[in-house]
Formats: structure tokens, C-alpha cells, sequence
């Protein structure tokens, strides 16, 4: 018994998970993004029609629920469609389990909190382009 449950520890500690990165490449072909950059592409068409701003963001997967993330998909996205891309708070990357909860793939109230203190941030260091906007805007 002793035997197997030293092979048992081993192989636990062969499977320790890694958390992601947000310098994680997409592991999708851009033929398979085609329906998420396009649809990306029909909202930044809108908001322009709009006078609005669209700034395109993405929250990675916990790494205990799941084998890879796209995070790295949306970031190629916003390249190819010219948007900002508001980077999620590295603590989703280096401490996940504290930000998502335990049995789901959403992100709990302190990674609410999080996320959205980023995304303030980002608009606050920012507002030269939403200020340009406007004045565009007031202008036209």
C-alpha cells in the first residue's frame, strides 16, 4: 500500500496545474476565429456609427477548470480589428483561485472587483482618445 500511494503523490505532482499567462498564444487558426472577428467587427462598426468607442477586453479561464484559454485570441482580435485591448489584471493569471469561484467559470466578487478597477484605470490613463472622440463629435 505504501507503494501505491507514493505513485499516487507522484503523479498528482505531475499533474500540478500551471496557471495561464496572459502572454499565452491562441491555439485557434484565424479560419476558426472567423465568426468571433467578425462579430467584434460588426460592434466597432455600430459604436463608430455611433460616436462611441469600443475598446475590446477578455477575462481568462481559471486554469483548474479548464486545459487552455483564449485570451490570447481576443488580444489577436483586437489587433487585426485595430482596437485597444484592456489586459486583465495579472492576479487572474498568478492567483486565480482567490479571483474566480471554486466550481465555476466565472469570476467572484473580488475578481469583479478587480476587473473593474482595471478597466477604470484603463479609461482614466486613456481619456486623450475618448476625449478626442468627443471632440470629434461636437465638431462634426
Amino acid at each position: 500500500l505504501k507503494s501505491i500511494d507514493k505513485n499516487r503523490n507522484e503523479g498528482i505532482k505531475k499533474l500540478k496545474i500551471q496557471n495561464f499567462s496572459p502572454k499565452d498564444k491562441c491555439r485557434f487558426r484565424d479560419k476558426e476565429l472567423h465568426i468571433s472577428n467578425e462579430f467584434v467587427g460588426r460592434i466597432k462598426e455600430f459604436a463608430n456609427s455611433k460616436g462611441s468607442i469600443y475598446f475590446l477586453t477578455a477575462i481568462p479561464h481559471h486554469s483548474k477548470n479548464a486545459r487552455f484559454t483564449n485570451y490570447g485570441c481576443y488580444k489577436n482580435i483586437a489587433k487585426q480589428q485595430n482596437l485597444k485591448f484592456i489586459e486583465a489584471p495579472s492576479k487572474l493569471f498568478t492567483d486565480p483561485s482567490s479571483y474566480y469561484f471554486k466550481r465555476d467559470i466565472h469570476l467572484n466578487i473580488e475578481g469583479n472587483k478587480l476587473f473593474a478597477i482595471k478597466v477604470m484605470d484603463f479609461l482614466e490613463n486613456n481619456t486623450n482618445i475618448i476625449n478626442r472622440k468627443l471632440t470629434d463629435k461636437l465638431i462634426n
